[in-house]
């Protein structure tokens, strides 16, 4: 059987984690050896003045790497022989709708060609990714963060985060949670943020992006109340006035 959407998408995101362990893997087992030996010189052994420290910290070291790579080998691992085996793969930020059925209605619409948007946050890498479907808005990242379109209000390319004046974080704002991931390149994410207002409304295009995104984080995170309060206010004054232009 032809595997769908997701499952095509989780096995990318599994084959890309599993070859930065095998990468990570043979760099800390490269480095160990180095150190090892570069320390083993003539006259002096340093590993051995350690008192029996070293084997304890490359001990340490390679559980680490050890318990990380089970971890991610089971996260993206098969659950059952069923349709959307991927259930640790794919993170709902959504308490209306399920897995099975957000990845039932993902699978349709991609099969169906009706991706609105396929954007990469970096324009070298594929990974963060945002996709648009007519019911979902995705985020390859982490896993795949599933946001209900009809439960998105707002999503905004934030510029001059903490960190330095040329980073830019792409925010979604959702009914169950608010989303980020970091980019470099701010007039690329802004036009991917502009392509997906297409789609989904842009009611607060009247305010600075910039300012408006941090003192809408903050309420979003102290006074839930308060943003929503703000957000219906201009939702509504924004689809007053698309009836209006009609």
């Amino acid at each position: 059987m032809q595997k769908g959407f997701i499952a095509q998408e989780a096995d990318r995101i599994a084959k890309r984690l599993r070859n930065i362990f095998v990468i990570s893997w043979a760099v800390v087992i490269v480095a160990t050896a180095i150190i090892y030996f570069a320390f083993r010189t003539e006259g002096t052994d340093i590993i051995t003045e350690m008192g029996g420290m070293f084997p304890f910290v490359a001990g340490g070291i390679f559980g680490v790497m050890l318990l990380a790579t089970l971890a991610v080998f089971l996260r993206f691992s098969k659950m059952s022989q069923q349709p959307y085996m991927y259930k640790k793969a794919l993170i709902v930020h959504s308490d209306k709708v399920t897995q099975e059925e957000a990845g039932r209605t993902i699978d349709q619409e991609a099969a169906q060609g009706k991706i609105l948007a396929d954007e990469c946050i970096f324009t070298d890498s594929k990974t963060p990714r945002v996709v648009l479907l007519p019911s979902y808005l995705l985020i390859f990242e982490y896993g795949i963060q599933v946001f209900p379109v009809n439960e998105i209000y707002w999503i905004c390319a934030q510029a001059g985060i903490k960190g330095g004046p040329f980073r830019v974080k792409f925010l979604v704002f959702s009914e169950k949670r608010m989303y980020g991931t970091t980019g470099w390149d701010i007039e690329h994410v802004k036009n991917i943020a502009d392509k997906i207002y297409r789609y989904v409304p842009n009611v607060f295009h009247n305010y600075d992006t910039f300012e408006l995104s941090y003192k809408l984080e903050e309420a979003y995170k102290k006074d839930r109340s308060q943003f929503l309060e703000f957000y219906e206010k201009h939702r509504q004054e924004f689809f007053e006035s698309t009836v209006k232009e009609e």
